[in-house]
């Protein structure tokens, strides 16, 4: 099956493709679509096969903290590669119970992942993935969120890529088991942490009872030994009488919850992190008479390494990795480098054979730029040389009049037909045979408007 070019607006789902595990689909392609404003999931591909999600576009202003932009379920041989993703909250890719292989591994490779997500990619029970040159902008305010989450899993590999935290989110909050290599990537962040390693839960549970003259206390954090940081809490707590009761669940000595009498859960997140010399308690002082508050609290928590430094010494992680704001040309839209972005960025390693080419189809090199984009060049592209072949690198230059062979226009290609690219009118420039994707192109000079003609379909996105 083969769906391309289209455009999905509204509904809880876009595409949902389902199979079984016992007999996976095979080979089911999605290519070029738009998908916005969905409420629950954008795309689900469950139990697939060697599927291709390449070159489309999620994006949606109506994501609630549940919403999953892109979510593969199992399966194996994927190919996640070169898509867009614009996301208000919630989830950017999901990938969960891969049974990929070493000789067909998963990939999520050159995509944009922008918004303030609860986790820009995460990745569970899943084994053989390559998570490799992906540009990551993650603006969440919760220091919960992370770019990179990962529970369980195996032999996967998290390389070339631009993760940045641009507010108080996370790079990183993984299990070390997940993956055999995580390197030569930039990871930046502008909250308290990069990273959080291993992290662990703990629960404690019991019952308060007691009345106006006789409150009872009791304090919570001593199951978790060590000292480490707790990270989040979520509380479940019940009872039989408790009508007009004025409980309260503290935190550092301040109410966190007041008038607590429920049969419900929630999160204790407002006071976030505390440590376990910290005072955590639960405080009945009770109006009538109250009996069996159940209460149980369940802790996450773990160590968390502030820069770049410490997480390498703790981890041995990311060990030719590098910490920089890479400046993108709009952290909020638009993850491609800048002409100011760090020369820095260029220290990928060599992974020309699985992605010698980055999202707008220029060729990577040896030593490589990381994140999506391959290089911090101008996006316009001006023809020189009068006629010729749209895709003959030596027609395209990078400044009005220059020399040729910038590279043949990608996607996000600016192209512009000026007094200096032809000689005079009715120039024929040919578009061959093939599909030619464009972002913008522009005649400056009516004098000299070229004649195109060919079997080439060109394709003007803005």
């Amino acid at each position: 099956l083969i769906i391309s070019y289209n455009r999905f607006v509204g509904g809880r789902q876009a595409v949902n493709f389902t199979a079984l595990l016992a007999t996976p689909d095979n080979g089911n392609v999605m290519i070029r679509n738009t998908f916005e404003n969905q409420s629950q999931r954008g795309v689900v591909l469950s139990e697939q096969k060697n599927s291709i999600f390449e070159n489309n576009t999620i994006s949606s202003n109506l994501a609630g903290a549940g919403f999953v932009a892109f979510e593969q379920q199992g399966g194996q041989g994927y190919r996640i590669n070169n898509n867009y993703l614009n996301i208000s909250d919630g989830y950017g890719i999901n990938v969960l119970n891969g049974v990929n292989t070493t000789a067909n591994r998963g990939n999520v490779i050159n995509n944009q992942i922008i918004g303030p997500l609860y986790n820009s990619i995460s990745i569970s029970s899943t084994s053989y993935l390559e998570v490799l040159h992906n540009s990551v902008s993650n603006t969440s305010s919760s220091n919960l969120a992370s770019c990179i989450n990962s529970t369980g899993g195996d032999n996967c590999r998290l390389l070339n890529n631009n993760i940045v935290a641009f507010d108080q989110a996370k790079v990183y909050s993984i299990e070390s088991a997940t993956f055999s290599a995580v390197d030569y990537n930039n990871v930046y962040s502008n909250g308290p942490a990069i990273g959080l390693i291993d992290a662990s839960t703990c629960t404690e549970s019991g019952a308060v009872s007691g009345n106006d003259t006789d409150p009872s206390f009791v304090t919570l954090g001593t199951a978790c030994t060590g000292g480490a940081t707790i990270l989040d809490a979520s509380y479940f707590a019940t009872s039989d009488n408790c009508l007009g009761a004025d409980i309260e669940i503290l935190i550092d000595g301040a109410p966190t919850l007041s008038n607590v009498c429920f049969s419900s859960s929630g999160s204790l997140t407002s006071s976030l992190p505390f440590t376990t010399t910290s005072l955590q308690s639960i405080d009945s002082d009770l109006i009538p008479d109250f009996v069996n508050l159940n209460y149980s609290v369940t802790y996450s928590y773990g160590t968390l390494e502030n820069d770049l430094g410490s997480w390498q010494a703790s981890t041995s992680m990311d060990l030719n990795s590098v910490s920089l704001d890479p400046i993108y040309l709009d952290s909020l839209n638009d993850l491609h480098l800048s002409v100011t972005s760090p020369v820095a960025l260029m220290i990928g390693s060599d992974l020309t054979a699985t992605v010698p080419l980055d999202i707008d189809g220029e060729t990577r090199g040896t030593t490589s730029w990381v994140g999506c984009d391959e290089s911090a060049t101008t996006p316009f592209y001006y023809w020189v040389g009068d006629a010729g072949n749209w895709n003959d690198p030596a027609h395209w230059s990078g400044t009005s009049g220059g020399a040729g062979g910038k590279g043949v226009p990608p996607v996000t290609g600016e192209v512009i037909f000026d007094l200096n690219s032809l000689s005079g009118s009715g120039i024929i420039v040919t578009l061959p045979t093939g599909t030619w994707t464009i972002k913008t192109i522009t005649f400056s000079d009516v004098t000299k408007t070229p004649v195109m003609i060919g079997n080439g379909v060109l394709i003007i996105t803005n």
